[in-house]
């Protein structure tokens, strides 16, 4: 872990937790008297040091893992470590489901398995796809722009199977 990335977060944390307030505080309509009449323990009209509370999800909490009311190196290491742990085992989980509903398309459209896609069966799944209610025949209802396509169709149009 490098300490560019551990000072960063731990800067993160530190204004993090207190910006909400003071944006509020500093935005000058109702909002912010609200505010500063809601911290404002003592009633001169300002928020010392004393009076102010951060925002209503301090991340130092999350980041103090065992309580003692201090966050130390290895704490904020510790979070960043498993908040990475928790984004990778996001993407495999997202790749795993990608390959199975791939690998279900690929397998429809090899109507005569022998693990390969001809033209013809190329052609045909992608027929069967625009086809919705399988009557043999696509509609205008049916002809839809194919996700992720632009306005003129972009890549991935059906070329070759004109």
């Amino acid at each position: 872990m490098n300490t560019r990335s551990i000072l960063s977060t731990l800067t993160v944390i530190v204004i993090s937790s207190s910006i909400s307030a003071l944006a509020m505080a500093k935005d000058g309509g109702k909002r912010g008297e609200r505010v500063i009449d809601r911290l404002d323990a003592d009633g001169d009209g300002q928020v010392s040091l004393e009076e102010f509370q951060p925002g209503r999800r301090s991340p130092f909490g999350e980041a103090d893992a065992n309580d003692d009311g201090v966050i130390t190196l290895e704490e904020i290491e510790e979070r960043m470590m498993a908040r990475h742990e928790r984004r990778e085992s996001a993407k495999e989980d997202k790749m795993a489901m990608r390959k199975a509903k791939f690998t279900a398309h690929f397998n429809a459209m090899d109507t005569n398995g022998d693990g390969g896609l001809s033209k013809e069966e190329i052609k045909q799944g992608i027929f069967n796809r625009m086809d919705e209610n399988q009557d043999g025949y696509i509609s205008a209802d049916e002809v839809k722009r194919p996700r992720g396509m632009g306005k003129r169709g972009g890549r991935g149009q059906h070329r070759g199977f004109e």
